[in-house]
């Protein structure tokens, strides 16, 4: 039996989101993409969530805390959070309740992930900038049927 796929994009950058949602639709007959552009918006909706999880979710490591148009009571942390290990926060809150969630961290920055992060089983790190076309779409693949 065929079912959808789900993907689960945390972008704060309109363009690249609104790219990789054309592409993906390219790549993937039956897909459905659940936008998501800031870290508290991400953390409202998936920090403690167990159930109805998406196949996969892809995740910028940086990423601002609250866009203007999002509707969060989350509060700004004190200290502030650094942007640059935003994707890194989610991953945790993630991991927190399931191990198994395929997770794919992309960014166009050359920081390193900590050592123990990316398994390329469950947790894969992508380079947004030095992708070959359709690599995401294969990692992607890759990712979902490990799950």
């Amino acid at each position: 039996m065929h079912t959808k796929l789900t993907i689960v994009l945390v972008e704060d950058d309109h363009e690249q989101e609104a790219d990789f949602s054309q592409e993906i639709k390219l790549a993937f007959k039956d897909v459905d993409i659940i936008r998501i552009s800031c870290e508290a918006e991400f953390l409202d909706q998936y920090e403690n969530r167990r159930d109805n999880l998406p196949d996969i979710f892809v995740i910028d490591l940086m990423l601002e805390w609250r866009q203007p148009w999002v509707k969060s009571t989350r509060p700004l942390p004190e200290p502030v959070p650094d942007q640059d290990e935003a994707g890194l926060r989610c991953l945790k809150a993630i991991r927190r309740y399931s191990a198994e969630v395929p997770v794919v961290i992309w960014t166009m920055t050359n920081k390193e992930l900590p050592p123990g992060w990316v398994d390329n089983r469950t947790t894969f790190y992508f380079r947004k900038d030095l992708a070959v076309e359709g690599e995401l779409f294969e990692l992607i693949r890759k990712a979902v049927r490990v799950h």
